[in-house]
């Protein structure tokens, strides 16, 4: 396997910090500075009691698709966590390294975006105005 191949196998979140790039060796040399920030959308092999491991079902560009995606796929039909990685580009090549594809927006995720993003500016509004959390909770309920 080329190093190319090796570095599609690594964990991209486990380069975050320059000082890492030096445990690679070889493969950090061709490490380029670009990086993109993704959402991971975390499932489990063992659906029924969680009792398997955790994996990446998928990386997705914005959060109201890892959402989408996740939705009901996790133990017990129970939306699956998403958090946020990194991945990167090396010379010479034209696309992202990590180990699963990178799903792009549907137009339903493009609607659900601008209104997750709406909704995340007037909490952050209502923080800065001094609402407590335990308040901001409380309008959360349904």
């Amino acid at each position: 396997m080329n190093m190319i191949g090796h570095l599609r196998f690594l964990q991209m979140d486990t380069l975050q910090k320059p000082a890492d790039r030096t445990f690679f060796g070889e493969v950090a040399d061709h490490l380029t500075h670009d990086e993109k920030e993704v959402y991971a959308v975390i499932s489990n092999t063992d659906l029924t009691e969680g009792r398997g491991k955790g994996f990446v079902k998928a990386y997705c560009y914005e959060l109201s698709t890892a959402r989408r995606v996740g939705h009901g796929g996790y133990i017990q039909t129970g939306n699956c966590p998403i958090e946020k990685h990194k991945l990167y580009a090396i010379e010479g090549t034209s696309y992202w390294h990590g180990p699963v594809d990178v799903l792009t927006m549907t137009e339903a995720d493009k609607t659900n975006q601008t209104r997750l993003d709406a909704k995340t500016e007037v909490i952050r509004k209502m923080r800065a105005a001094g609402i407590t959390e335990n308040d901001i909770e409380l309008l959360r309920e349904k």
